[in-house]
């Protein structure tokens, strides 16, 4: 079920529950790797118990979202930040759609375009507005 042993895991889930965070970051760092359904239960208890932090945890949740999933579109990103967001005032309706955001797995990005015979790309890049001819 769980690519790390389920001891470690399970001590995690006990830390959560006593929403210390001294016990929670102790049993976290027995983890390989934490899911990011793990990481949100994580913000939620510096919510709760330092909320002067909660701003840095919520930027590291992004952050770790954005990078585990390379081909992100720029509106689940702005879904997240807003569900967070909502975290901040307290009602736990983002904490759904967080939790439904971090599960969804995205489609793999699509193919790169073919390579010409010269080695060039066939995608053009855009041009930045500068003429490319010498006056």
């Amino acid at each position: 079920m769980f690519p790390w042993p389920r001891t470690a895991y399970a001590r995690f889930r006990r830390a959560l529950k006593t929403r210390s965070l001294h016990t929670i970051r102790a049993a976290a760092a027995e983890l390989p790797r934490m899911g990011l359904d793990d990481a949100l239960g994580v913000c939620l208890v510096v919510r709760d118990t330092q909320p002067d932090r909660f701003d840095a945890a919520r930027v590291r949740w992004i952050g770790r979202y954005c990078a585990e999933r390379p081909n992100i579109r720029l509106e689940l990103v702005d879904a997240a930040v807003a569900c967070l967001r909502e975290l901040q005032r307290g009602p736990e309706a983002g904490l759904e759609r967080l939790q439904l955001l971090a599960a969804t797995e995205l489609p793999a990005p699509p193919p790169a375009p073919p390579e010409r015979a010269d080695g060039c790309s066939r995608r053009r890049e855009p041009s930045l507005g500068r003429s490319s001819s010498a006056s």
